[in-house]
């Protein structure tokens, strides 16, 4: 998608009057299908492993073949060129995924279904910051199984004997106890 902005720079450039107008539209959509994919698990009655699994998915489905990083990694990680409004958007996103999955990680503890070490928020912010790290890793190195060793280590360490119902494929659903 990028080389094929670049390339069509004039039509950016009129719809978008500066780059930092152009991130924050992206930013906006991207934080749009994050959140309704994540409000779709809630209104499917998803239960935690599978809301677990699903939010692992979404990276790897911004992963795709490990050449790809979630928008807001890739704006993260160069945001001291980025004007204070797209920082509190950062900042916005991270948190309320975070949220998201602390209250999914309290649920799961409360039904004797995972294990969260250091407690459900502290958890929670591990998660996200592996899962993102993953992806650098994976486009830094080619290896696109950076997301499968984080996703291991969530089957041994959040859910001990329900370890194989965390799985990391794409849009998968697995059954909750």
């Amino acid at each position: 998608m990028t080389w094929q902005l670049v390339s069509a720079f004039g039509l950016v450039h009129y719809h978008f009057a500066t780059k930092d107008t152009l991130v924050e539209a992206v930013l906006e959509r991207a934080q749009q299908r994050f959140e309704g994919r994540l409000q779709a698990l809630a209104g499917e009655g998803a239960g935690p492993v599978a809301r677990l699994t699903a939010f692992a998915a979404l990276f790897a489905d911004a992963q795709g073949a490990g050449d790809r990083l979630c928008p807001f990694c890739t704006v993260t990680t160069a945001q001291d060129s980025v004007p204070q409004s797209l920082r509190a958007r950062l900042r916005r996103f991270w948190l309320a995924a975070e949220t998201w999955l602390t209250d999914v990680l309290e649920e799961g503890h409360g039904r004797g279904l995972f294990t969260v070490p250091g407690g459900a928020a502290a958890t929670a912010a591990t998660l996200v910051a592996a899962f993102e790290g993953a992806m650098i890793a994976a486009c830094a190195t080619g290896e696109n199984d950076r997301l499968c060793l984080v996703v291991q280590w969530l089957r041994d360490v959040l859910c001990g004997s329900a370890a194989g119902a965390v799985v990391p494929q794409r849009a998968v659903s697995a059954p909750d106890r």
